[in-house]
């Protein structure tokens, strides 16, 4: 019995000289609210800055040296809840006596900014489970082992950032859709009062709600390839194809397609506020192409 109770004090002994055992299982943020998050950014360990702000009309847009984008914010959402959802694992044993010497090792930088506060920490290395991450708390002397594992995503690249998609617009809410085809004004669709009806302002012809639900359709499955850098800004001058949708929310959307990269992609842009380049495949100008000729009756030659 006396050896018994000798182990069970030992181990007892053991969990509290831990330091963070006593916190195993509570959360490292207990007070963060992923929803009042208005910036985030992010220093990685190869010296890579990233920062992901929310502008104007609750846009959310990503920055990565000169160049700017929308961000998805499905994707920040689960980066915000992630970071809410970490919880302090037990660092008794090896992994306990070698977080002294994690201090000093290279990591990724971490800031959140809320309302009225902000986080901050540095992502270390990954928990021997690859499960859980080393991390130290802005003005901690010693690292934390939490779970779950964030190492990854702190280290996304801006690609890994971006808003894919070009239009989100549910048909009911659309008030007019624009189409230019290398500076020449082919359509000008605005919904009737019953919304059943659609006149093409430039010739009066009249379409039904089947035939823009249709373009509708295509233009939200439109997706970007990627983003890079280009000193080519004189293209944007000269579109080859631009489509503009205006919404009863008052938010205007659009996409400008220029020249080609290559023979597989094209470049694009969708904002003003974008710096850099967008990469679009050619499939896709091939498909908007045939839609826009077999709806609207409008033979499309694409010269550029």
């Amino acid at each position: 019995m006396n050896r018994l109770l000798s182990f069970v004090l030992a181990a007892l002994l053991c969990f509290f000289a831990s330091g963070c055992g006593k916190k195993e299982g509570k959360p490292v943020f207990p007070d963060f609210n992923p929803y009042g998050v208005t910036r985030i950014k992010i220093h990685q360990y190869d010296d890579n800055n990233i920062e992901i702000f929310k502008g104007i009309d609750k846009n959310w847009f990503v920055k990565s040296t000169d160049m700017l984008f929308f961000a998805d914010y499905k994707k920040i959402g689960s980066f915000l809840q992630l970071i809410a959802s970490l919880k302090y694992v037990n660092t008794a044993g090896t992994e306990g006596a070698d977080i002294e010497r994690m201090r000093a090792r290279k990591g990724s930088d971490v800031l959140i900014e809320m309302g009225g506060g902000s986080i901050s920490f540095s992502v270390k290395k990954a928990g021997g489970d690859y499960q859980s991450s080393y991390i130290l708390l802005n003005g901690a002397d010693s690292c934390i082992l939490c779970a779950p594992y964030i190492n990854t995503a702190v280290a996304d690249p801006l690609r890994k950032w971006l808003k894919y998609t070009v239009f989100d617009n549910d048909i009911e809410q659309i008030l007019s859709i624009r189409i230019e085809l290398q500076g020449k004004k082919l359509l000008n669709l605005i919904t009737q009062q019953d919304s059943s009806r659609w006149i093409n302002t430039y010739d009066n012809k009249e379409y039904s709600l089947n035939d823009i639900a249709e373009l509708n359709k295509v233009l939200n499955r439109m997706r970007i390839s990627n983003a890079e850098k280009s000193a080519q800004t004189a293209l944007f001058a000269f579109p080859i194809i631009r489509i503009e949708i205006s919404a009863k929310n008052g938010k205007n959307s659009f996409i400008e397609i220029v020249g080609k990269k290559n023979t597989s992609f094209y470049y694009v842009r969708r904002c003003d506020m974008e710096k850099g380049i967008l990469i679009f495949s050619r499939t896709w100008v091939n498909k908007l192409a045939s839609v826009i000729s077999n709806l609207f009756d409008i033979d499309i030659s694409l010269t550029r």
